[in-house]
């Protein structure tokens, strides 16, 4: 893969992700992308707390 298409490939994705607590549905589909530069930002304790566990279940997925 040539070195300018690995620059414009993201960061992180998130995609298609679903996240309930107990029987109430807090996300439905999100998807979103981080390039580099770019400056996003997940506001409030449940932000962070909804991506450390979309991150974490991503790393105990198999690839």
């Amino acid at each position: 893969m040539p070195v300018t298409q690995l620059l414009s490939l993201p960061l992180l994705e998130i995609c298609h992700a679903d996240y309930t607590v107990g029987h109430k549905k807090i996300l439905d589909d999100l998807s979103f992308s981080i390039k580099e530069g770019e400056i996003h930002a997940m506001i409030g304790t449940n932000g962070l707390l909804i991506l450390s566990h979309l991150y974490s279940n991503m790393l105990s997925c198999s690839f």
